[in-house]
């Protein structure tokens, strides 16, 4: 038995220490999108890092001394018991960085040195504690793990350096953090792989700083990082447009996805398919949210970028937007020329066709829409001085507006209203003149601008034909013509009847009751009725007035008798006899 325990105890060398696992990267992006690195704010993040240690603290009962005394605390890798306590080391970094960070913000709107230099001690600090998380994983964590935490800590001393202004051992200490990020890339899973493409967009970001910082060529750098990350090189105006935001390149490649999609949606619906067109919108929303997003991520790195160089990201931004325009126009003119082909076939797919037909001042509608994205384009910075640009622009800003007017006429000329619809036919070909002008100035191409001017001509040569037509065949007296096709003159027979009714409808003599206003009655004269008055109702008061200019009775004299009594005549006193 001895001899076998003794074999026991020299064999217990042999067995490994478990091994834990530790994601750094996503822990790190969870942490910081849920407490308020999502909108900047460092000081949250902070303050939750300094809550979650007191509670593993706590937890774990790991103090650095007593009340009365500090001792520090040491952990070394016999002390990790649990996964909380590398969490703890991990917090600790992140706490340090967070306050940095916020020290260097103060700094940026203040201008106070003294937060500078703590901004650089906090950084020491963070690295501390990032290569003291790095030696205790070497003996307690599994190979993946401790490669993400050596790039993390890697990452956390380019921070240091920077923070020292000492830009090239900055540049190298995020150049070789970059490519541990990629290198980790390949067997991740979905979340860490996005927590990793996020954290190389943050190391582009400050290598370019850095490139910038040493007085070296920031679009050579751009160039090479771009060729090893597969990024995104724009080409507007002669310009070259470099993405170096991860997100927006995944948010500009699915907008370019959604596109083939979208064109070959359209080489294959046709007019009359409803369903072809709803699919046709539905994927161009697609579109739309991409760019939508991409300019909105560009946006936010503009307000809160201390890395880089704005103007690249100004120019990114316009030219996001004028792409995002592009594919509106283009979407609006394919269904103005959608809509407007069933207006004109209104007629024979009316009958085929049931719910809602297609109205003039929907295609009018369509139009303002078209015009709008056309000033939206031309209002976006340097446009308007680029003739290459603007003036294809300018031309089809004329020719909407002409066609817009056209619509309209066609409007009133469905309620018979010529009259009306003859200055708006006036206008649009006004307008298209000027198109045309300005095409042949410009040198352009005019063919939609001649098949446009063609289209006006012909309506406003029918508009004018039909109000001479109308004009003649008018009968003499219009009252006649109405009175004799009116609709109640002639309800027993099917007829085509301009009215329904004489407005307003002749006045008919009503038989009623007699009216008598009796106005004269008070002024007629009463005869007097004083002898018919009794011997006893003579003490009372008449009820009835008298008219006439007889003499006062012995009534009138009893109620004057009665008025000098008083208001106490009853009471003895006032009544007294004479």
């Amino acid at each position: 038995l001895k001899l076998q325990f003794l074999y026991f105890i020299g064999n217990m060398a042999d067995f490994e220490i478990p091994k834990y696992t530790l994601s750094v990267i996503e822990t790190i992006r969870s942490l910081q999108q849920q407490h308020g690195l999502n909108s900047y704010d460092y000081e949250t993040y902070r303050q939750y890092c300094s809550r979650r240690l007191r509670r593993i603290h706590k937890t774990l009962r790991l103090f650095a001394g007593t009340q009365k005394k500090y001792k520090g605390l040491v952990i070394q890798a016999e002390d990790v018991t649990d996964i909380r306590v590398l969490e703890m080391l991990l917090l600790q970094s992140e706490r340090a960085w967070a306050y940095a960070e916020q020290l260097k913000y103060d700094h940026s709107t203040t201008d106070d040195l003294r937060k500078l230099r703590h901004c650089a001690s906090r950084m020491t600090k963070a690295e501390h504690w990032a290569n003291t998380l790095l030696d205790i994983c070497q003996h307690v964590t599994d190979s993946r793990s401790c490669e993400e935490v050596a790039a993390y800590a890697t990452e956390i001393s380019g921070h240091k350096a920077m923070s020292k202004k000492n830009w090239k051992e900055a540049k190298n200490k995020f150049v070789s953090s970059r490519k541990e990020y990629v290198r980790l890339q390949t067997d991740a899973t979905s979340n860490v792989k996005a927590a990793l493409i996020q954290r190389v967009s943050d190391m582009d970001q400050s290598i370019r700083f850095c490139t910038y910082n040493l007085g070296e060529d920031t679009q050579k750098g751009a160039d090479a990082d771009d060729k090893g990350m597969n990024g995104t090189v724009l080409k507007w105006r002669d310009q070259k447009v470099i993405v170096n935001s991860e997100k927006v390149r995944l948010l500009l490649s699915s907008a370019d996805t959604y596109s083939k999609e979208v064109a070959a949606i359209a080489s294959q619906f046709d007019d009359s398919s409803m369903s072809g067109l709803n699919k046709f919108i539905d994927m161009y929303d697609k579109v739309f949210i991409a760019y939508n997003d991409a300019i909105s991520q560009v946006r936010q790195d503009i307000a809160h970028e201390k890395e880089g160089d704005p103007a690249m990201l100004h120019l990114l931004v316009n030219c996001l937007k004028y792409q995002l325009y592009e594919h509106t126009l283009r979407r609006n003119k394919i269904l103005t020329q959608v809509h407007t082909i069933r207006f004109e076939n209104r007629e024979t797919k009316q009958k085929k066709e049931q719910g809602k037909q297609t109205t003039a001042m929907d295609i009018a509608r369509l139009h303002d829409t078209v015009n709008q994205t056309l000033e939206s384009m031309l209002a976006i910075p340097g446009i308007e001085d680029d003739e290459e640009v603007a003036d294809p622009l300018n031309l089809q800003l004329m020719v909407h507006t002409a066609l817009r007017q056209f619509i309209q006429a066609e409007a009133f000329i469905l309620m018979n209203e010529w009259s009306h619809a003859m200055p708006l036919y006036n206008a649009a070909e006004q307008s298209i003149g000027e198109a045309l002008a300005f095409a042949m100035k410009k040198k352009l191409d005019d063919d939609e601008v001649r098949k446009a001017g063609e289209k006006i001509r012909t309506a406003k040569c029918v508009c004018k034909a039909t109000m001479v037509v109308r004009s003649n065949t008018k009968p003499p007296v219009e009252a006649e013509m109405q009175e004799s096709t009116s609709l109640d003159k002639n309800c027993t027979e099917y007829v085509a009847c301009d009215v329904v009714s004489k407005i307003p409808p002749d006045y008919l003599s009503t038989p009623c009751r007699p009216i008598f206003l009796d106005v004269a009655g008070q002024l007629l004269p009463r005869p007097s009725i004083g002898h018919r008055v009794s011997e006893k109702q003579k003490g009372a008061k008449p009820s009835i007035k008298s008219t006439t200019d007889a003499a006062p009775s012995a009534v009138t004299a009893d109620a004057a008798a009665e008025d000098k009594k008083g208001w106490f005549g009853g009471w003895g006193w006032g009544n007294k006899k004479n």
